[in-house]
């Protein structure tokens, strides 16, 4: 074993109570600590836990389920998938917004089960220094730090742009007047004044704001794919642009699954060249491969929450959170995609990089513009508007269509920082599954610390079969989005030195990280330069009964009273 590597250490699990004898003091009860016991009593959710100096656990469920919903829907979706059915085509694009959903999928997951397990403040940095080195911990804590704060001045700007809109094409014309006349400067400072404020509240009330926002998020999104669907399906309004439904005709000749032409432009937007065929098709779905993980960015937000959450264990919150946010954003990002790539064609030139306003690149107003339905326009943007801000105040960070050049430069700086942050996240867990198995070995443990360790045991907080597989996979897919998410760089004439930077610094800023921290600690000792990490469990929980949430399991056989109540019960809880 390495000299820097410690064996696991077998601590007991750190379990609150509080006293329930009544007093005359209004401050909050101190917790005491007990040995733990496989039967655990259930945590009194009512009960706010200190936690540190500053933090409280008053989050519910639904706040946790909402906030990294909340903070991940943005225009990232409404603005940005025009661009990806534009490269990739329309079964192109769908299956990009999949393959991408299955590995931030598969980080999630990782990162999910260690917080699950034992849910500690600020896990995206915490756990690579415990597994990893703690030197990677820091480097990715201030990568993580960087990608979110860029993505909160992108998210304002992009704010500010949407206020601008303005649509033409000649036969419609739509305009904001006081957005287009007014300085952006002007909207961005209004704008983080209100983030900011609203930062600034209690967490209570934060949550339940992020709460109200994903739900207006989640039904619009709702509405927009029912509308695709049946703008693509019914007979044409008298003001349409079209005369007979469009069903399939924007995915058959002269149109295709994939777009077989990949167009190379220079940092102006001049078409340089087009590559055609098989190669041309490659390009143009790895190129939206890069585009839609910074779609997916803010997902990783759901085990912030963590330490806030009122109910850890019993409630299995940081389990169905996880499970939740990846079923309900591929899901709807998929279902998006693939109801308006039937509606508008991916040569659209709005969607081609044309068009006179940020909004006017969404392919869900165009869509109802062109239905003869203008005034949904306005509404829609108006959405556009309160995505951007709500996603600005979840991270103070989030993911929109770049409205320029630079912009867009750092958009994809911002990406590749979070997609190393993924990476590590991975490897993390992988240390993570062999320090488990491990702890099983050293014969130092008692049997109630090695059911926490055991991930097949019925109280083990939260277990995804086959998740080394997952983590494996999620690591070796974001490791190549890494190395190959700046190709567009070697095919333009000249060489683009600024997109290759754009692309690339982030690599060499990580391993600066790293560097320095081990110049720091060591200086240039480099024989104490191996792994610092600590391969700590301590403070692992389980849940409080082997009654698992989200689970469907029938008390009686045939069709009984009890057995309907069963359903609905699982129908609230995974809709909650």
């Amino acid at each position: 074993m390495d000299q820097h590597e410690k064996a696991p250490e077998a601590v007991f699990p750190q379990i609150f109570e509080y006293d329930a004898t009544p007093t005359q003091s209004t401050a909050s009860p101190e917790p005491f600590h007990r040995a733990p016991s496989i039967d655990e009593p259930v945590y009194v959710e009512d009960r706010r836990e200190r936690r540190g100096e500053s933090l409280w656990r008053v989050l519910k469920e639904r706040h946790i389920n909402m906030i990294a919903f909340s903070g991940t829907i943005g225009n990232g979706l409404f603005l940005g998938s025009g661009k990806s059915i534009a490269s990739a085509g329309p079964g192109g694009a769908v299956l990009s917004y999949i393959l991408v959903g299955t590995v931030i999928s598969s980080v999630i997951s990782c990162l999910g089960e260690m917080t699950a397990l034992m849910p500690v403040n600020a896990p995206v940095m915490e756990f690579p220094r415990r597994y990893l080195d703690r030197g990677i911990g820091f480097a990715v804590g201030w990568m993580y730090w960087f990608a979110y704060a860029v993505l909160a001045a992108d998210e304002l700007v992009a704010l500010s742009n949407t206020v601008a809109f303005k649509y033409d094409d000649g036969r419609t014309y739509l305009n904001w007047v006081v957005g287009s006349n007014t300085d952006a400067a002007v909207w961005i400072a209004l704008f983080l004044v209100i983030v900011v404020s609203i930062n600034m509240l209690p967490v209570k009330y934060f949550g339940e704001f992020e709460y109200i926002f994903g739900s207006i998020k989640l039904t619009f999104i709702t509405m927009l794919i029912v509308l695709m669907v049946v703008l693509d399906t019914m007979n044409p309004r008298k003001d349409a642009y079209y005369d007979q439904p469009i069903r399939a005709k924007n995915w058959n000749s002269p149109y295709s699954f994939f777009n077989t032409n990949y167009n190379v432009k220079d940092e102006n937007g001049n078409l340089q060249r087009t590559i055609t065929g098989g190669v041309g098709s490659f390009l143009g779905v790895w190129t939206t491969f890069v585009n839609i993980m910074f779609a997916y960015i803010g997902m990783d937000i759901v085990v912030g929450t963590a330490a806030e959450s009122r109910a850890l264990a019993d409630a299995e919150s940081m389990k169905m959170a996880a499970r939740k946010i990846n079923i309900r954003i591929i899901t709807l990002y998929s279902l998006a995609v693939l109801a308006a790539s039937f509606v508008v064609p991916m040569d659209h030139p709005f969607i081609n990089g044309q068009g006179q306003s940020v909004g006017s690149h969404s392919v869900f107003v165009i869509a109802v513009v062109e239905a003869g339905i203008p005034a949904a326009a306005h509404f829609f943007n108006a959405i556009f508007v309160f995505s951007s801000f709500t996603c600005a105040i979840n991270r103070f960070m989030g993911r929109t269509g770049a409205p320029g050049e630079r912009l867009s430069e750092l958009a994809s700086n911002c990406t590749v920082s979070c997609l190393i942050v993924y990476v590590v996240i991975c490897a993390t867990y992988l240390c993570f599954f062999k320090t488990l198995e491990d702890a099983k070995l050293y014969g130092n443990a008692s049997e109630a610390q090695l059911a926490c360790y055991d991930r097949n045991h019925p109280r083990y907080p939260y277990k995804s079969h086959g998740q080394w597989l997952k983590a494996c996979y999620g690591m070796v897919s974001c490791f190549l989005l890494v190395i190959f998410n700046g190709i567009g760089a070697f095919l333009e004439r000249p060489f683009d030195t600024r997109r290759f930077i754009s692309s690339y610094i982030s690599v060499p800023v990580f391993i600066l990280l790293l560097v320095g921290y081990k110049i720091r600690k060591h200086g240039f000792n480099f024989k104490n330069w191996g792994p610092e990490r600590s391969n700590d469990l301590r403070n692992c929980i389980q849940v409080a009964s082997e009654t698992r949430k989200g689970r469907l399991e029938f008390p009686d056989e045939g069709f009984t009273k009890e057995n309907g109540r069963t359903f609905l019960n699982w129908i609230v809880v995974w809709t909650k």
